[in-house]
């Protein structure tokens, strides 16, 4: 509110953003639809091309969990288009990233793959290691889904090696056993 009052729309939009963030978080998902929709239409309002795209792929990620999955098609075909219109790796591998869950979540774990490998490819290439690791770890999940855990273990080799941080590798096992987990 007190951004919107000192005329800072971009403030706002991104605190809406993080506020749904939040609300993912807690479980609250209609709360984190209704305040996501808000940011959206604050940022199509103000062109804000970044936050429209990754509020395309949260929308997509809303949608799937409640098994709406034409809606969520119908966000990552939205955030496809916004990525091909700009030449940026990282939207590229944001995209493919939420791609493959998208499909992880479908329960189709071959389709996984290639988005998965090529978000990998997508962030290493930027030097983006945490985001590659991230990408690493959902491909060991659909690879152990498909009954491949050599293939798995070295995903996860190369999640563990993209994080290179000893003390970072430890969140990265857990979240790991948490994938696997579910």
């Amino acid at each position: 509110d007190c951004a919107r009052r000192s005329g800072y729309t971009r403030i706002e939009a991104s605190a809406c953003a993080g506020l749904g963030d939040i609300f993912v978080d807690l479980n609250m998902m209609q709360a984190a639809h209704e305040i996501y929709s808000q940011a959206y239409r604050i940022a199509q309002r103000i062109d804000e091309r970044f936050l429209q795209l990754y509020l395309e792929i949260v929308r997509a990620e809303l949608a799937w969990t409640s098994g709406h999955w034409d809606i969520a098609y119908s966000c990552l075909d939205a955030a496809g288009r916004m990525v091909l219109d700009h030449n940026s790796t990282y939207e590229w591998g944001l995209y493919r990233l939420a791609m493959g869950r998208f499909y992880l979540a479908r329960e189709e774990p071959r389709s996984a793959l290639e988005p998965l490998e090529d978000a990998s490819t997508c962030f290493l290439s930027g030097g983006l290691f945490p985001d590659a690791a991230k990408a690493d770890l959902f491909r060991a999940v659909a690879l152990l889904q498909l009954g491949q855990q050599d293939e798995a273990e070295e995903s996860l080799d190369s999640a563990l090696q993209a994080i290179g941080d000893v003390e970072l590798q430890l969140p990265i096992v857990v979240a790991a056993s948490k994938l696997v987990d579910s």
